[in-house]
């Protein structure tokens, strides 16, 4: 199915995820945290596709892995194949600007909800989950 022009949903199998992280040169150090807590929603069956796309570079020499490290490495981890979108043919122009926006906190997440004194609420379930 495609979304727009060179972004298409597709289910990434283990296999095609390590074919896609052997093109990972530019790339932030991998988070071991962050895959394993990625694979845990994956193998619970709690992964939602969100259209966030894993992003591939032109086709050729520069056919590089620009965005979705963590998310590929999750699925080698889980075993899993899921459902993502992929966005292929990313101008590597674009590259300096991926991941720059404002990350979204647990007090916005209960925001969004409809929760009252989320800042409070955060915090207060961040001590409970440390403690846990």
């Amino acid at each position: 199915m495609s979304l727009a022009k060179n972004v298409f949903i597709e289910t990434i199998t283990p296999k095609m995820a390590e074919k896609w992280l052997a093109k990972n040169k530019t790339n932030r150090p991998i988070s071991p945290r962050h895959v394993k807590f990625l694979a845990r929603q994956m193998k619970e069956g709690h992964w939602a596709m969100n259209y966030e796309t894993v992003k591939l570079g032109p086709p050729g020499e520069n056919d590089t892995l620009l965005d979705g490290q963590h998310r590929l490495a999750a699925i080698i981890d889980s075993g899993k194949a899921v459902q993502m979108a992929i966005a292929r043919d990313v101008d590597l122009e674009g590259f300096a600007t991926i991941d720059t926006g404002r990350r979204r906190n647990g007090s916005d997440v209960l925001a969004i909800r409809g929760e009252k004194n989320c800042a409070t609420l955060s915090a207060a379930l961040r001590v409970i989950i440390i403690y846990e």
